[in-house]
């Protein structure tokens, strides 16, 4: 099983790309100080007239090159990887609503004309991302964009003890996602006191985007789950879990962390 192969996309809302863009920024601002330096020289001993000279509506020089240089970084990275760095720190990354690898094209009418689109009318094309049901801007929905979570849980098969590590999976509805992390994220103590009586043993709990795993090893699996499913704590776990649940929970075994 590869936890990576998960059938429920994740799009990343607001808070997460703005975030994003702030750390892109400052790196942005911290690279291009190699240019704003060595002009800032030349402005002060008065030999840079025809770099702050208006040559396009009123920007100069310096600014068209700032301009060009900071869509060369958002341009690249992301037609190269998916991701500028702010991006690959939060996980995220950019897709096309097809699946298949961007265009160069396609990327750069998203990081110039799209995104001065979405920016021009206050900034409500950016706003967009908070109400629209795939977290789209404006300039995303101009080129079939998405940007995703792109969550990667290495997973490996169990060389020892075969068939003595088990996993509970299942997936939670994306419309539960926020009250399922908040209440269940972690077992409770009266749960994990019930699979330890259960012979549950070197428990994990994580989750890939929507998708859950509960890892644990276990000498006598039907003995386990005999138990508890008699168990009246674990029975109304499951009751209350089993509507934020997209399917049944499925038992694994062979696999580990």
């Amino acid at each position: 099983m590869q936890c990576q192969d998960n059938t429920k996309t994740i799009y990343a809302g607001f808070g997460a790309r703005l975030s994003a863009y702030l750390i892109d920024s400052l790196l942005v601002g911290i690279g291009l100080l190699v240019v704003r330096i060595p002009m800032l020289i030349a402005y002060l001993f008065g030999s840079s007239s025809f770099i702050t000279k208006p040559i396009l509506f009123e920007f100069n020089i310096f600014d068209i090159v700032i301009y060009l240089l900071s869509i060369l970084y958002y341009t690249l990275m992301t037609y190269y990887s998916g991701s500028t760095l702010g991006k690959k720190y939060l996980n995220l990354k950019v897709v096309s609503a097809s699946g298949e690898k961007l265009t160069f094209i396609n990327v750069l009418y998203r990081e110039t004309i799209g995104k001065y689109l979405s920016g021009v009318v206050m900034f409500v094309g950016y706003f967009l991302i908070a109400i629209d049901e795939q977290k789209r801007g404006l300039h995303d929905i101009l080129c079939d964009t998405r940007v995703i979570y792109n969550f990667k849980v290495p997973v490996k098969v169990v060389e020892r003890a075969p068939g003595k590590k088990y996993a509970w999976t299942w997936s939670v509805k994306e419309e539960f996602m926020n009250d399922f992390l908040e209440l269940h994220l972690k077992p409770s103590e009266e749960i994990l006191q019930e699979q330890r009586k259960a012979g549950y043993k070197n428990s994990s709990f994580f989750n890939n985007g929507n998708q859950f795993f509960f890892v644990f090893e276990c000498d006598n699996i039907e003995y386990a789950n005999n138990y508890l499913s008699s168990s009246q704590v674990c029975r109304q776990w499951y009751e209350s879990i089993s509507p934020m649940v997209e399917s049944s929970f499925n038992l694994k075994n062979g696999l580990a962390v």
